[in-house]
């Protein structure tokens, strides 16, 4: 087991944000959807490069593995959610949530799915609802906003 450490605190636009800056306002204003440009380059690029690597496999094999290592991910969540005091080893994070990633990318490749475009409008409907008052503030589970 790699030795466990505390993150050193970021300031990227990645860092979750603190509990009181994720208050929803009573009428929420529209806001531009974030972008997922990139993601159809990045989805070649993974295709281009498992066909090279690897036999081709059918996208249960990767939906499948994509349950494994969203289950690893969580495993480590848990954990943490568990013993919050704790430190814990952000790479190991890093590591497990790119696991997560790359699967999803051949999953998507092996369905021919579009996930820039399915992103997309996805992030367009969220919007949309959350206009409509249907989205609310979610619960940080009584983590008291620790990550």
């Amino acid at each position: 087991m790699t030795a466990r450490s505390s993150p050193t605190p970021s300031l990227s636009p990645l860092s979750p944000a603190s509990p009181a800056a994720s208050a929803l306002p009573a009428h929420p204003k529209p806001l531009s959807p974030p972008l997922a440009s990139g993601l159809r380059e990045s989805q070649r690029s993974f295709s281009d490069y498992q066909s090279q690597a690897f036999p081709l496999r059918p996208p249960s094999f990767f939906a499948l593995e994509l349950a494994g290592e969203c289950g690893e991910l969580c495993n480590l969540e848990k954990k943490i959610w568990r013993a919050p005091e704790r430190p814990y080893d952000a790479a190991h994070l890093a590591e497990e949530a790119a696991d997560v990633l790359i699967t999803l990318l051949n999953y998507c490749n092996a369905r021919g799915i579009d996930l820039e475009s399915a992103v997309e409008a996805k992030l367009e409907h969220i919007e949309r609802r959350r206009q409509q008052g249907v989205m609310g503030a979610v619960s940080d589970g009584g983590s008291g906003g620790v990550p």
